[in-house]
C-alpha cells in the first residue's frame, strides 16, 4: 500500500471554477462520513490525477488500495486509489463546497458533517445526526420523484 501525505494547504488559492469542479466530482463520486469519531470526506477512483488535485486543494492522503483478485470473468480488476481528508481538513472542504454552492446531491451530507462537528461529543444531537447521515446514503433515486425531474 502506497501513501502520499501532504500537510493541510496553507497557501492554496481557492478559485470558484476549481472549487466547483471539485464539488462536481465529490457530488458524484465522494463520500461524506463519520469515521472513528471524526468527520471524513473521501473518494475512490482508478484515475489518481483527480485525487492529487483534491489533495493539493484540501490536504489529506492519497493511497493506492490493495490490489483486487481476478474478476469472475477472468480479467484483472483495475488498480484503485483513494483520497481522504479527516478532521479540520474535512470541515474546511465541506465549508468551501457549501460556501461556493459547489455541491447539490451531497449538500445535506456536508452540512450534517459540520453540524456533527459543532455538537457536543457523545450527545444525543450527534447520534441523531449520524442516523440522518446514514439515511441520506440509502436514497434510491430510481424510487423518487427527483429521478423523473429534468434539470
Amino acid at each position: 500500500m502506497q501513501r502520499t501525505k501532504l500537510p493541510p494547504p496553507a497557501n492554496y488559492v481557492y478559485r470558484r471554477p476549481d472549487v466547483e469542479r471539485h464539488g462536481g466530482y465529490l457530488d458524484g463520486e465522494g463520500c461524506f462520513s463519520i469515521n472513528g469519531g471524526t468527520p471524513r470526506v473521501h473518494v475512490t477512483s482508478c484515475y489518481p490525477p483527480w485525487l492529487f488535485q483534491l489533495q493539493e486543494a484540501y490536504g489529506g492522503t492519497v493511497r493506492q488500495m490493495a490490489k483486487r483478485k481476478r474478476r469472475k470473468n477472468g480479467g484483472i480488476a483495475r488498480t484503485q486509489f483513494e483520497w481522504y481528508v479527516s478532521g479540520d481538513g474535512a470541515r474546511r472542504c465541506c465549508c468551501l463546497l457549501l460556501a461556493y454552492r459547489a455541491i447539490s446531491e451531497k449538500k445535506a451530507q456536508a452540512g450534517l458533517l459540520l453540524d456533527w462537528s459543532a455538537a457536543k461529543p457523545n450527545s444525543s444531537t450527534r447520534k441523531h445526526i449520524e442516523t440522518e447521515l446514514r439515511a441520506l446514503k440509502r436514497i434510491d433515486y430510481g424510487q423518487t420523484e427527483e429521478a423523473d425531474t429534468p434539470r
